[in-house]
């Protein structure tokens, strides 16, 4: 772009335009991510990105239940239970509840959910490998700066879904 004849603050709202359209780009990058990367593990084919995330995170928590689950996924009780419906129709996750509160549902991994659980981890450490070789054409200055500037719109964001609750 040619700024010859603008002013500072003009530059400046066409930056913020530039970046206003790649972030909202970035549903278009992780998609060809996926493409990418979607021969690498046929076994996930067969499910959303909500539902492998769901699936890791049933995986990491701690006698995981629908508030946990929702609070970590940034969704609604609603939404994470539609998920967990389809993914016991799956054969992917299965519910329990201890001896001690039979009132609370949790959920854990059937032997196929953590198959899955494990292509995806897998798929994870693939894209990190081919992933790091694009990032090293940057400086470090570079990456450091993009880094700051993703972490601090995550926390923005965050604060704006905090709004929403």
């Amino acid at each position: 772009m040619y700024y010859y004849f603008v002013n500072k603050e003009t530059i400046l709202k066409i930056m913020i335009s530039n970046i206003i359209e790649i972030f909202s780009s970035l549903v278009n990058i992780f998609s060809r991510i996926e493409l990418v990367n979607k021969d690498d593990s046929m076994i996930l084919n067969n499910y959303s990105m909500t539902e492998m995330h769901c699936v890791e995170n049933i995986e990491k928590i701690n006698y995981a239940n629908v508030t946990k689950l929702a609070n970590v996924m940034n969704l609604t009780k609603g939404g994470v239970s539609k998920t967990i419906k389809k993914l016991i129709q799956k054969g992917v996750v299965e519910s329990y509840s201890l001896d001690s509160n039979k009132k609370e549902i949790y959920y854990k991994l059937t032997s196929l959910g953590e198959s899955i659980f494990d292509a995806h981890e897998k798929l994870h450490k693939n894209w990190s490998s081919k992933d790091s070789e694009f990032f090293k054409s940057f400086t470090e200055d570079e990456l450091k700066i993009t880094a700051k500037v993703l972490a601090k719109y995550d926390e923005y964001l965050q604060t704006q879904v905090g709004e929403r609750k």
